[in-house]
């Protein structure tokens, strides 16, 4: 995704057996703001909207995990942005470090920067100021 001033920023991380719906976020014309970059190797599984609203149409099981689904990705998505909007930059961070340790291993640096939405210079001295505590 990009910013009002073109500068690409990174919103979100899924990881191992972890799903993502990008079509909620599509225009009428069907395109998206958002882009997806895999950073390791991955399967990606793709379905048309019409063929998705004729299996929930159909199959109840189906409908049911849809519902499932996208009842956790909102409430996922809510937690987030409140944390975001009501935390500093410091404490994303060690928010970051806390619950999703697993990213400072796998993701590089400047693309959790962007994420914590800080410069890489800044997140280095977040993670200096954790190793010297």
């Amino acid at each position: 995704m990009c910013n009002e001033h073109g500068k690409e920023i990174t919103v979100d991380f899924y990881i191992d057996e972890q799903s993502i719906n990008m079509f909620s976020y599509a225009d009428e014309d069907g395109n998206s703001m958002y882009s997806l970059s895999c950073l390791e190797e991955c399967i990606m599984v793709s379905c048309a909207e019409i063929m998705t609203r004729d299996l929930e149409n159909t199959q109840q099981e189906f409908s049911n995990m849809l519902k499932v689904f996208f009842q956790k990705q909102f409430i996922d998505l809510q937690k987030n942005l409140a944390s975001f909007k009501s935390q500093s930059s410091e404490e994303r961070f060690i928010a970051l470090v806390k619950n999703r340790p697993e990213l400072l291993k796998r993701v590089p640096q400047n693309i959790l920067a962007s994420y914590l939405d800080i410069t890489p210079e800044t997140f280095s001295r977040y993670k200096k100021s954790i190793k010297n505590l």
